[in-house]
């Protein structure tokens, strides 16, 4: 049927170019007989929306909006009553609420159509080896872009919009996969900003990572999750953990249409026998927050220790090169330093005043003679100048030895903390609650279901099939082939 004379929607989807007949039959149904199809397709009526009065609408120098957000490349516009359908240049058509339509001048600056337009422009330019303009897949894909969501990172990229901060405490997150002091601050990190990094080299947790985020996401707080690599490695690596777990039947591994194919021949079916607790979940919850409360504590003082330990190491080699100068020099032993309270800062602080007046940045010396006897109680300022270089290297030797034995000391304090709280421990109960509040409410979501999804209809019930599979694995090239046009998921993971 000719799209741009009658509008015919089955099931919400727009199948007017694939309509050959449509007619009502001796008992209500609509018939549908498509091209290239020998069958004939019954409907209810209430499935059926057809609209034959066309009405094509003038660009006249205006970008169109949907939602308040441009869309790109448009040619035409045919109204059909309460719809409006899009032709875009690629000629690909899209239908639309005509509510939901407006119009602006396109003598507005918009940087979305800019710099769209712009890479569309180097991407039909590119060329071969030989010199030849080339069918990229880049001028594909960014002929394929015809709107950008006003929540996606990219609309907030392209507009150099200030990224989105939530400073709230949290603390009833789940860790049903094992966790770390990094792990744990960078799942946190995924509900503080609509943009977080996370990067370790190979072996440092990021799958475990992936894993926990998905059970708070997708499992807990009900969001769809895609999970995209440039290879199916990465993303197998997810899988194969998911399952391994018994968790493999709400994902769905989609990407190019071979994979496709392959998972709708054998849909994953929930299987969550054994999963239901006894135990409220609101009181399971309660328990996961005074224990992440508790390892919140924990991990600052074992990150502590960490950083004590790197510091203790990096004095105790700046000491060992200072103790091979000191011994090559023919320093005066003093055994009585002028100096008292010896603490680390206040040998640093002498030190320093004493370089001040020597290279002639304090020029008022009463105040200097006042400020080394309140300070540090040095009366004979003579006998310090008579000994300046030996008392200021034997000082400096001093200091290393109270710095290294504070830094120890704090050490052994915080490790001794950590041992009367069995850190591993909480761990392990942690992760065990953490999988019955999993194991619970995916029995609560998937008992007595089953998946009745194909490769033709997944796409028309994207919400209801999302709701089944809230997480999807993808190649990053062949993910928006999975999804409708201009689809949303609510966060994207990006496996590199």
């Amino acid at each position: 049927m000719d799209e741009e004379k009658i509008l015919i929607l089955v099931n919400g989807e727009d199948k007017t170019n694939q309509v050959e007949k449509i007619y009502t039959n001796q008992y209500g149904k609509i018939e549908i007989k498509y091209y290239k199809k020998e069958k004939i397709y019954s409907y209810y009526k209430n499935n059926i929306i057809v609209r034959d009065k066309a009405e094509e609408i003038e660009l006249a120098e205006r970008d169109i909006y949907y939602k308040h957000q441009i869309l790109f490349d448009v040619k035409k516009l045919i109204r059909f009553q309460e719809f409006i359908k899009i032709i875009y240049g690629n000629r690909e058509t899209e239908v639309f609420r005509y509510n939901d339509i407006s119009f602006k001048s396109n003598s507005e600056k918009n940087l979305n159509k800019d710099v769209i337009g712009y890479f569309r422009k180097i991407a039909k330019n590119l060329k071969d080896k030989n010199g030849e303009k080339e069918n990229s897949f880049l001028k594909t894909e960014y002929q394929n872009i015809n709107y950008i969501n006003s929540e996606s990172v990219l609309n907030y990229y392209i507009n150099k919009m200030d990224l989105k901060v939530n400073n709230e405490e949290i603390h009833n997150l789940i860790y049903p996969f094992r966790f770390n002091l990094s792990q744990k601050e960078a799942i946190e990190n995924v509900y503080k900003s609509n943009i977080s990094v996370i990067q370790g080299p190979p072996g440092t947790g990021k799958t475990q990572t992936i894993l926990n985020i998905i059970a708070n996401l997708a499992i807990m707080q009900n969001k769809t999750v895609a999970i995209v690599s440039n290879n199916n490695e990465a993303v197998k690596n997810v899988k194969d953990k998911l399952e391994k777990n018994g968790y493999g039947f709400f994902v769905a591994d989609l990407g190019r249409n071979e994979k496709r194919e392959n998972f709708f021949k054998d849909v994953p079916q929930p299987y969550v026998e054994g999963f239901n607790t006894e135990d409220k979940e609101e009181e399971l919850l309660k328990q996961i927050e005074a224990l992440n409360k508790k390892i919140d504590e924990l991990l600052q003082k074992n990150n502590q220790k960490a950083k004590l330990e790197k510091e203790i190491s990096e004095y105790e080699l700046e000491q060992k090169y200072f103790e091979e100068y000191y011994a090559k020099q023919n320093i005066e032993k003093i055994t009585k330093l002028p100096l008292y309270n010896k603490t680390d800062d206040r040998i640093l602080e002498f030190i320093l005043d004493n370089q001040l007046l020597k290279e002639g940045r304090i020029r008022a010396e009463w105040f200097h003679k006042l400020k080394m006897l309140l300070k540090y109680g040095i009366k004979d300022l003579n006998k310090l100048d008579d000994n300046f270089i030996d008392i200021m290297i034997s000082l400096q030797r001093e200091f290393y030895k109270i710095k290294i034995e504070r830094l120890k000391k704090e050490y052994a304090r915080i490790e001794s903390i950590l041992s009367l709280h069995n850190f591993t421990k909480l761990q392990d109960k942690h992760q065990q609650i953490s999988e019955r509040i999993l194991r619970k409410r995916l029995y609560e979501k998937y008992n007595g279901k089953s998946n009745q999804f194909s490769l033709l209809n997944y796409k028309n019930n994207i919400d209801k099939f999302l709701n089944a599979f809230p997480v999807v694995l993808s190649t990053t090239y062949s993910l928006r082939r999975c999804i409708p046009r201009n689809f949303m998921f609510d966060y994207v993971i990006m496996d590199e």
